[in-house]
C-alpha cells in the first residue's frame, strides 16, 4: 500500500510537526488486482473492506493512542494496569520547552509502537502455526493449487495485519492545550496539571474550564487541527519499518468502532479536560461538548487528515432531522467524499425521541440507530451505548 519514495507537501503552515514538512502518500498499488476486481470488495469489519478470495485481514490491534499520551505524562507508569510498560522519556514537569516534551513524547509513541507491531506478527504466527483453516484458505485465489493455509502465503493485496488507532483526536486536543496553557501563556506549570489529572480533576474545576477552553479539533482553528492531523501519517510512517511474518505490512485504520467506551474507561483524566472513565472521541469526529460550528467546518477538519495513509476511518455526524432532505444530503455526501474521507455515519434522531425510547422502549420496538460500522435497534443497545448515541444527538 505504502509508496515511501513518493512524498508531498501537505497542509503547509499546518503540519509542523512532520518530518520536512512533508506527508507520505500512501496508495493501494495493483500489483496483480485488476480495477475490476477491486471493484467487487465487500465490508469484512465494521469500516474495513476486503476483495473475497483475493485479500484478507485477519490480524487487528487497537492501539490507544490517549493511553499512550498518559504514558508519555508519567514517563513510562500506566495509571491503570500500575505498571511499568513504556521507557522513561523523562520527568514532563522538568521540561523546559514545548519541542523538549513534544519530542519525549514521539519517542515514547514509537516504542509502544513497536510493541504493537510485535504483538501483532506474534499473533500471526501462533494463528498460522496453531490453527490452520483449510476450508476458508480452499476458498480464496489458488487455495487448492498452493495448498497452502491462508496466513501461510501472501496476495496481491497483501493487508492481513492491521492496527485500530483510538483516541487521536483526544491527544491531539491534549497538545494543544498543554501548548497553549503551559509552555506559551504559562498559565499553569506542568506539576500544577499533573496533580490535577491525578485527582480527577476534582477540586480544580476552574483549571479543567481553561483546558476545556482551549482550541479543539473540528472548529476551523489550524492551532489545533494541526495536531489532531499529524498522528495518522506518523502512525503509517512508523509501520512502514515493520514487516509481518508473512511478508505484509501494518496498515492502519482509524475507527473507534465501540472501543471508544471501553478504552476510554480504562485511562485516566486528560488534558483536553476529560475525566477518568470518559468515553474518547469516535474515529475523526470531534470530541464530545468540543465542537461548537457546524457540518461544514467539521468535514473540512475531517477532509485535512491523509487518508491515504489509512485502510480505512470513520466519522460520526449527528444532524437535525428538518435540513435531511435529498438535496442537502447529497451534497454532504459529494464534498466528503471529494475530500478523501472514507465511511461516514450519519444519525437524524431527535434527543427527545430517543430520551422517550429510553423510558418507553414498547413504544420504539423499531427504532433505528446507527452506532459504529453497524446499525442497530435502539431499545436492544445496553444503557452506556444508548447514552453515547444520545450524547451526539445533543452536539449537532
Amino acid at each position: 500500500f505504502c509508496d515511501n519514495e513518493s512524498t508531498v507537501q501537505h497542509n503547509q503552515g499546518v503540519g509542523l510537526h512532520v518530518a520536512g514538512g512533508t506527508v507520505r502518500r500512501c496508495r493501494f498499488v495493483n500489483n496483480g488486482m485488476t480495477l475490476e476486481n477491486a471493484r467487487d470488495y465487500c465490508m469484512t469489519g465494521c469500516v474495513d473492506g476486503n476483495v473475497p478470495y483475493r485479500s484478507r485481514t485477519q490480524v487487528v490491534t487497537f492501539f490507544i493512542i490517549a493511553q499512550a499520551f498518559d504514558i508519555f505524562m508519567h514517563n513510562g507508569f500506566c495509571r491503570h494496569t500500575k505498571e511499568m510498560v513504556g521507557i522513561e522519556t523523562g520527568d514532563v514537569t522538568k521540561m523546559a520547552t514545548f519541542d523538549e516534551f513534544y519530542a519525549a513524547f514521539v519517542k515514547q509513541f514509537k516504542y509502544l509502537l513497536s510493541m504493537a507491531a510485535e504483538r501483532n506478527n506474534v499473533e500471526l504466527i501462533i494463528q498460522r502455526d496453531l490453527f490452520p483453516d483449510p476450508f476458508r484458505s480452499a476458498l480464496m485465489e489458488n487455495g487448492v493449487k498452493d495448498g497452502k493455509d491462508l496466513l501461510d502465503k501472501q496476495f496481491a493485496i497483501e493487508n492481513c495485519s492491521c492496527l485500530g488507532a483510538v483516541g487521536g483526536v483526544n491527544t491531539g486536543d491534549a497538545l494543544c492545550a498543554v501548548k497553549q496553557l503551559v509552555f506559551d501563556q504559562k498559565n499553569y506549570t506542568m506539576a500544577q496539571l499533573l496533580t490535577a489529572l491525578d485527582a480527577d480533576w476534582e477540586g480544580y474545576e476552574e483549571m479543567r474550564a481553561d483546558f476545556i477552553k482551549a482550541p479543539k479539533y473540528g472548529n476551523n482553528d489550524d492551532f489545533v487541527d494541526k495536531y489532531a492531523v499529524w498522528y495518522v501519517d506518523f502512525l503509517a510512517g512508523e509501520f512502514d519499518k515493520y514487516k509481518t511474518e508473512d511478508g505484509g505490512g501494518i496498515y492502519v485504520a482509524m475507527a473507534a468502532n465501540t472501543s471508544n467506551i471501553w478504552a476510554g474507561k480504562g485511562i485516566a483524566a486528560t488534558p483536553d479536560g476529560r475525566r477518568t472513565g470518559d468515553r474518547l472521541a469516535q474515529g475523526f469526529s470531534p470530541s464530545e461538548y468540543r465542537c461548537k460550528s457546524g457540518i461544514t467546518t467539521v468535514i473540512n477538519a475531517i477532509g485535512s487528515f491523509p487518508h491515504e495513509c489509512l485502510y480505512a476511518s470513520n466519522a460520526n455526524l449527528t444532524f437535525d432531522r428538518t435540513a435531511m432532505n435529498e438535496k442537502f444530503w447529497a451534497a454532504v455526501l459529494r464534498v466528503y467524499c471529494e475530500k478523501g474521507a472514507h465511511m461516514i455515519q450519519p444519525n437524524c434522531n431527535s434527543v427527545e425521541e430517543l430520551l422517550d425510547a429510553q423510558r418507553h422502549p414498547e413504544r420504539h420496538q423499531n427504532l433505528i440507530v446507527r452506532v459504529c460500522g453497524f446499525s442497530a435497534r435502539f431499545i436492544a443497545l445496553s444503557k452506556r451505548w444508548q447514552d453515547e448515541v444520545i450524547e451526539r444527538h445533543r452536539l449537532k
